[in-house]
């Protein structure tokens, strides 16, 4: 999830998600780019075990909501770091405990990854005062979780026009099979959020 105001590079991303993918495999960690960057001035086990740690209380800071409710909207990014990476349930696993589907899951998970990477990002700007921070003071994490989902807010379209361009595009293949599909939208006008 990349907007064009965000400063955090989609490499650092994707060094976020990758070191996420290997948060309790010592081997991975010890040459992982991410952990060298969130503990430069440590070695071996305690630049791992502190990497480790800085990623766990920067997932937690999501956490703005009762841990029980796993529904809310604010705690389903946290829920789904927390299940995925921290607590290593399957993916299968945290689709049935937060009853997401399948691409609800990826989307969310997407937007929970781009708000932790630039809560790293933050992070590292502020302790190693090397890389410029995404802005000016500190990130609230409130604020990041709320960006997010404007960034990815429904786009309104026309019912009519996209159930035509669906209908065009599956055309050939209901032919194929001897389907005819057919739609009567009694409002043209109706706008819905896709």
């Amino acid at each position: 999830m990349k907007s064009e105001d965000s400063a955090v590079p989609e490499s650092f991303e994707q060094e976020v998600r990758e070191c996420l993918a290997h948060l309790y495999d010592f081997t991975a960690m010890q040459s992982d780019p991410l952990v060298h960057k969130l503990a430069p001035h440590l070695s071996g086990l305690e630049r791992i075990q502190t990497a480790r740690k800085i990623l766990i209380e920067t997932i937690e800071r999501l956490n703005e909501a009762e841990r029980a409710n796993l529904q809310s909207r604010q705690s389903r990014l946290y829920n789904i770091l927390l299940l995925r990476y921290i607590e290593e349930h399957s993916t299968p696993t945290v689709l049935q405990q937060l009853a997401l589907s399948e691409r609800q899951y990826y989307r969310e998970l997407q937007r929970a990854i781009w708000i932790l990477s630039q809560l790293l990002w933050e992070h590292i700007a502020h302790t190693q005062g090397g890389l410029e921070p995404t802005h000016s003071g500190s990130i609230s994490v409130q604020s990041e979780i709320e960006r997010a989902y404007q960034l990815a807010s429904a786009v309104e379209t026309n019912l009519a026009t996209f159930i035509a361009t669906v209908l065009h595009s599956i055309g050939p293949l209901a032919e194929q099979h001897g389907v005819i599909v057919q739609s009567d939208v009694a409002d043209p006008a109706i706008i819905v959020n896709i």
